[in-house]
């Protein structure tokens, strides 16, 4: 049996989208098909999501399926709307809620591609994952197939 996972992310996890009152298929990427093809997926990835809309779905689909593994990232609509101080807030209530389900989260850095900084939002990140002590052993097996 596979590995469920829940996907929580912009753009970058999604496969298809609601533009202009249709939905259409977005381009391929091989490393979401190498997710889908690996694992169980739950995705609630979109241009619009931000972790505080994460915080409130990802209580809903705990509450109804058994996840081992969590992948979070967020992206270029975070960082225009939820400051460095409510992401920090809602990204550790979101590991919180996770890591009492025994979800394993597994959070990706944001790129640096956008004009705006996203440093202190990494930097957010990374003491998220030293204060929870994350041992994530699949984090490896999740990289390769995203950076694929």
């Amino acid at each position: 049996m596979k590995k469920r996972i829940l996907l929580i992310g912009n753009d970058k996890f999604m496969r298809e989208a609601y533009v202009d009152g249709k939905f259409v298929v977005l381009p391929k990427r091989k490393y979401v098909d190498a997710l889908y093809e690996s694992y169980e997926i739950d995705n609630i990835s979109n241009y619009e999501l931000t972790s505080k809309r994460a915080l409130s779905l990802v209580d809903c689909f705990i509450k109804h399926h058994d996840y081992d593994i969590c992948l979070i990232s967020f992206g270029t609509n975070e960082l225009k709307n939820i400051s460095v101080e409510n992401f920090k807030k809602n990204l550790q209530n979101i590991v919180n809620v996770l890591i009492c389900k025994g979800v394993v989260p597994v959070i990706m850095e944001f790129n640096s591609d956008s004009s705006i900084d996203v440093n202190p939002y990494n930097q957010v990140i990374s003491d998220i994952k030293a204060m929870n002590q994350f041992d994530n052993k699949y984090y490896n097996e999740c990289m390769k197939l995203v950076n694929a």
